[in-house]
């Protein structure tokens, strides 16, 4: 409930706050900075956009297969245990928030620069969610998860909803029978896959 009451007030000031965001009109990005590329092209962009994108993800990944990545996990998994072992669970729980506070705010600035508008829309409850459905849906507590499950909710959301009218109701659909079937998201898949298969090989290799 505090999450949520503070992502309204979140939401308020950027709705009030004229002077700084411009209320509900917010702020128009008439053009992309250039840094001896040209930004303008979209073409270009994207392929700084993606280039962000790699780079992020190798970092993200050299922190998770580190020490302090491998602390965080036992953090999450048993924090009393890490703290009997001497580790400052609340210190690695505040830096872990300003990497993640860091990444989001990069995404934040890429997206303004392809939108072109950054408005109090951006902030409310819905988006958030959506970044939250997103995880979920690709696999929690993954790297690549996020990526999979952000492509399949835009294809929906930007392909399925020039189609068809009710797209909402197959993205719906789509996260119930994740959350029902495959509690580990889509990149649970593989697993789930090799699964069955040993369920399969087990019984046919059983002596008569």
């Amino acid at each position: 409930m505090i999450t949520l009451a503070l992502g309204q007030c979140v939401w308020g000031l950027a709705y009030r706050w004229n002077s700084l965001t411009g209320g509900d009109n917010g702020i128009n990005l008439e053009h992309r900075p250039k840094f001896g590329i040209d930004l303008a092209n979209e073409v270009t962009f994207f392929y700084v956009v993606f280039g962000f994108c790699a780079v992020s993800l190798l970092v993200l990944y050299t922190i998770v297969r580190s020490p302090f990545g491998r602390s965080l996990v036992g953090i999450r998994e048993r924090e009393p245990r890490m703290k009997i072992l001497g580790y400052n669970t609340w210190l690695h729980k505040y830096l872990a928030f300003i990497i993640a506070g860091a990444f989001g705010g990069l995404s934040g600035v890429l997206w303004a620069h392809t939108a072109g508008i950054v408005s109090p829309e951006n902030v409310v409850l819905t988006t958030s969610v959506d970044a939250l459905l997103m995880a979920v849906l690709g696999g929690a507590g993954t790297l690549v998860g996020g990526i999979i499950g952000a492509s399949v909710v835009l294809f929906i959301r930007e392909y399925l909803s020039t189609l068809v009218h009710w797209w909402q109701y197959v993205l719906g659909g789509v996260y119930v029978a994740v959350i029902l079937y495959l509690p580990g998201g889509l990149m649970s898949i593989p697993e789930r896959v090799r699964q069955w298969r040993a369920a399969q090989v087990k019984p046919a290799a059983a002596p008569q």
